[in-house]
């Protein structure tokens, strides 16, 4: 009886282990594809504002939120004719035991940077 109750303890533990391992790498899926299409999006807005880069990191922002992410970083670099973007995000993975573990809770979020040039 004792070994039944063992196994299902942990079949539990290893299956919550399992959809939170999973969750931290949707975020991290996530993370990078928000990233990348912000990016992208504020080199689209600012070569349609004619250089303006204010509306640029605000139409990236905008994306960012909506897509359930927080923006850590936009800015503008380069030099001369090669100028980029580059946007850092910061997406929460939906976890189910890790968030509640003092030392796990730091791993769950994941971060991802990504480059569009103009």
């Amino acid at each position: 009886m004792r070994s039944i109750v063992t196994a299902l303890i942990t079949l539990a533990v290893l299956g919550v282990l399992i959809l939170d391992g999973s969750g931290m790498f949707m975020a991290y899926q996530g993370a990078r594809e928000v990233a990348r299409t912000a990016a992208y999006q504020a080199a689209l807005e600012y070569l349609s504002t004619d250089g303006n880069e204010a509306a640029a990191k605000q139409a990236a922002a905008a994306f960012v939120r909506s897509k359930g992410g927080e923006i850590l970083e936009i800015e503008m670099k380069g030099s001369g004719g090669d100028n980029y973007f580059q946007v850092r995000v910061l997406m929460h993975a939906k976890t189910y035991v890790l968030n509640f573990i003092p030392v796990a809770n730091r791993y769950t979020s994941q971060e991802a940077t990504a480059f569009s040039h103009l």
